[in-house]
């Protein structure tokens, strides 16, 4: 087996067969042993033996039943490990991300970062990020990864903005809501990208009530983003979503002093 869990079911199929093998054994040589008392009455000495392999056989059980439990306090604990290693590696994570994403003051280094830290979380294939106008129900991609130039083309047909009424992507952008597709080919929204793609995690940012932005990772095997996974990413949008916000606002007054300026000039 490639993993632990599944060395334990194995291992716990194994231990359950030489359980009942060993009481099998021990009954059944008890039995025939009772049989052979029966036809010589003088031997006193035998009525020990009888008895004998029934007693093996609840030793050896009680043996692998210990061995059970063991193995049972030892997979728990390996459990409970693997879970706290988790929450620390998530921690760091996240402390790295707030550090890199405060220093980050430009857009583009805020979404360069964004989608990276996705990328690496989840080790995704692909990835997109486009901007949300819920005024005009439009969307505009603003950041990708993993996608050809003809691949991008499509997905905006040329054009700078998008319909929000197509796609996973419009979607979320619509619903405000997060969105797994574990099988791409089964959910009709879907926009073909890549012929490589098989699952979708899409999750809308959110600064205050209104929609900002879309983020979308995509993998080449089915259902292959995990429950903590996506948990990563959802934190990581919540992190970023500040940042995304503090940047456009950056941007914004950027370019309107520079409009002052060349009006004063």
């Amino acid at each position: 087996p490639d993993t632990y869990f599944e060395w334990t079911i194995a291992w716990k199929e194994d231990l359950t067969k030489h359980r009942f093998a060993g009481l099998g054994i021990g009954i059944g040589l008890s039995f025939l042993l009772s049989i052979g008392l029966f036809f010589d009455t003088t031997a006193r000495f035998i009525q020990w033996i009888i008895f004998a392999p029934l007693l093996l056989g609840i030793l050896w059980y009680m043996v692998l039943k210990i061995g059970e439990y063991a193995g049972d306090q030892e997979h728990a604990l390996q459990k409970i490990v693997r879970s706290t290693n988790d929450q620390v590696e998530t921690l760091r994570n996240l402390h790295q991300i707030d550090r890199e994403l405060n220093l980050a003051l430009s857009l583009d280094r805020v979404l360069t970062f964004w989608l990276d830290w996705a990328m690496r979380l989840t080790y995704a294939n692909s990835g997109h990020i486009v901007f949300v106008d819920g005024n005009k129900g439009t969307m505009r991609l603003v950041k990708n990864y993993g996608y050809t130039k003809e691949e991008v083309a499509a997905f905006t047909k040329g054009k700078p903005l998008m319909s929000w009424d197509v796609g996973i992507t419009g979607r979320s952008a619509r619903t405000g809501n997060s969105f797994y597709v574990p099988d791409v080919g089964k959910d009709d929204d879907y926009i073909l990208l890549s012929e490589h793609v098989r699952s979708q995690l899409t999750i809308p940012v959110k600064h205050g009530q209104d929609i900002i932005a879309v983020f979308s990772l995509e993998k080449h095997d089915y259902d292959s983003f995990s429950t903590i996974e996506r948990a990563r990413v959802a934190r990581l949008c919540e992190r970023a979503a500040i940042a995304l916000v503090n940047a456009r606002l950056l941007q914004e007054t950027q370019q309107e002093r520079e409009k002052l300026s060349t009006v004063l000039t």
